[in-house]
C-alpha cells in the first residue's frame, strides 16, 4: 500500500498559498530585521535606520504602519544637492529635518501623511532625516543645531 493520493489541484493551491506567504513576509518593512545605528541630533541619541542606496532612499518608510517614538531614518547621499520629499505610501506622520554635510540642520517641517506635497529642501544637503511627527520640538531640537553621524555612515554611500 502507496502513500494516500492527493490531487494535484490540491498541491498547486497548497504551493501557491506558501510562495505567497513566503514571499509577503520577506516585503513586510515591519518585519524586516532592520539595522540600527546611533547617532547625535543636538545633543540627543537618537537610532536610526540609514538608507544610503537610490533603491533604500526611494523606499524611504514607505508602507510602514509604525515607527517607534525614539527611531528615525537617516538618508546619506553621495553629494550635497537639493532634495525633495513627499509622503506617499507613507501612512504615520512624520517630522524631517535637512541637514548639510557638515552636520548643521537647515530646515526642519512637519509632513502629513498620504500626500503628495513636495517637501524640498531650501539649500543643498547631504543628509535628510525623518522621525516621528513632533520628536524634533519634543527633545529641544532646532534650526542651527548639528548631527553628528560617525564617519563609517558618511562613506557608506552609493
Amino acid at each position: 500500500m502507496g502513500a494516500p493520493r492527493v490531487p494535484v489541484h490540491r498541491l498547486a493551491a497548497i504551493a501557491c498559498a506558501m510562495a505567497l506567504c513566503s514571499c509577503s513576509a520577506s516585503k513586510t518593512p515591519e518585519s524586516a530585521s532592520k539595522k540600527l545605528h546611533v547617532i547625535q541630533v543636538g545633543g540627543k541619541e537618537l537610532k536610526v535606520e540609514v538608507v544610503n542606496t537610490p533603491e533604500t532612499r526611494r523606499l524611504g518608510l514607505s508602507n510602514r504602519k509604525t515607527i517607534p517614538p525614539d527611531q528615525g531614518m537617516l538618508f546619506v547621499y553621495p553629494d550635497d544637492e537639493y532634495q525633495s520629499f513627499w509622503m506617499k505610501n507613507t501612512y504615520v506622520p512624520l517630522s524631517i529635518a535637512f541637514i548639510r554635510s557638515d552636520g548643521w540642520i537647515t530646515q526642519i517641517e512637519d509632513m502629513a501623511p498620504e500626500t503628495l506635497l513636495s517637501h524640498r529642501s531650501k539649500v543643498r544637503v547631504a543628509f535628510v532625516l525623518e522621525v516621528p511627527q513632533g520628536w524634533f520640538g519634543r527633545n529641544g531640537v532646532k534650526l542651527g543645531d548639528t548631527v553628528e553621524i560617525p564617519p563609517a555612515l558618511r562613506e557608506a554611500v552609493e
